[in-house]
């Protein structure tokens, strides 16, 4: 599990796995404005990870959790 500081006092936690391939994320975060940029842009980085050989299963984000 990475945590990343994010300003002075909002915390991110992230998952990420490697199975074969295929890459599993799941982001936890305080921040309603947070989560929803995540959910948002997430399929760019689906398409980043797909170009670079390493497609994205599933990308999780929860919020408030």
């Amino acid at each position: 599990i990475l945590s990343g500081l994010v300003g002075s006092e909002m915390c991110i936690e992230t998952a990420v796995r490697l199975v074969g391939d295929k890459v599993q994320i799941q982001v936890n975060t305080p921040s309603a404005e947070t989560a929803s940029a995540l959910r948002t842009h997430g399929e760019l980085l689906a398409d980043a990870l797909g170009a670079a050989g390493s497609p994205l299963e599933s990308f999780l984000v929860k919020q408030g959790e």
